[in-house]
């Protein structure tokens, strides 16, 4: 890793991340509120940072990227009324 300071560096990857905290949150552990305040500013505790930091590393280590599997749309058991062909 370069020499930038850690905090720096995990302020930096969350601001990259913006979108997928829920996603960075469910697999490190840390609640997505408190992932979001770090981005925002927030100082974590040690252990925080330490979880946050061996996730996004591995991740950049990997060459991955942080994917989100979609489940697809439930079918609605009736159509929704829009107005529009509703008698007058």
């Amino acid at each position: 890793m370069k020499t930038e300071h850690e905090l720096a560096y995990l302020r930096r990857r969350l601001g990259e991340t913006v979108g997928l905290h829920h996603i960075i949150a469910e697999r490190t552990g840390v609640p997505q509120t408190t992932v979001s305040r770090i981005h925002r500013g927030a100082d974590p505790r040690m252990s925080t940072a330490v979880k946050l930091l061996a996730y996004l590393r591995k991740i950049e280590r990997n060459g991955s990227r942080i994917t989100v599997v979609l489940e697809p749309k439930k079918k609605l058991a009736q159509p929704l009324d829009d107005g529009e062909n509703s008698a007058a």
